[in-house]
């Protein structure tokens, strides 16, 4: 995907499920990603959004138990994010029900960006 192409406000997934969620602003838009695959992280959404775009992003220690990671940081020129968390899935009644937070950032789901999302997304009510 280019620069010069529209990111859809919400890239829905395609099965009901449970799935992390990133909530983003991108040039004044809000935006509600979620994970691709079943273990992707907060962090690893945001890594596949950069590499989709070709964009760089600033990196930030992550500490646990395991260790000392580079992750994305929590803003860069192109991005903020303002949320994350987990999203239960409902393909056929297009719902979306967001809760929890995240390990990696230390943030949960943000309603102030809910809000600012559901008009533009009428056709799946959120949660």
């Amino acid at each position: 995907m280019g620069l010069d192409e529209k990111l859809p406000i919400a890239n829905w997934p395609a099965k009901s499920g449970e799935y992390k969620v990133v909530q983003l602003i991108m040039d004044g838009t809000p935006h509600l990603l979620f994970a691709e695959g079943g273990y992707e992280t907060h962090s690893v959404i945001i890594m596949s959004l950069a590499s989709k775009l070709r964009r760089n992003y600033p990196k930030i220690d992550f500490s646990d138990s395991t260790g000392t990671y580079q992750i994305p940081a929590q803003e860069a020129e192109w991005y903020k994010l303002v949320g994350a968390g987990k999203a239960r899935i409902d393909v056929d009644g297009k719902k979306a029900s967001l809760f929890g937070n995240s390990y990696n950032y230390r943030i949960g789901i943000n309603p102030e960006h809910l809000d600012s999302v559901r008009p533009l997304i009428q056709d799946w009510k959120l949660e």
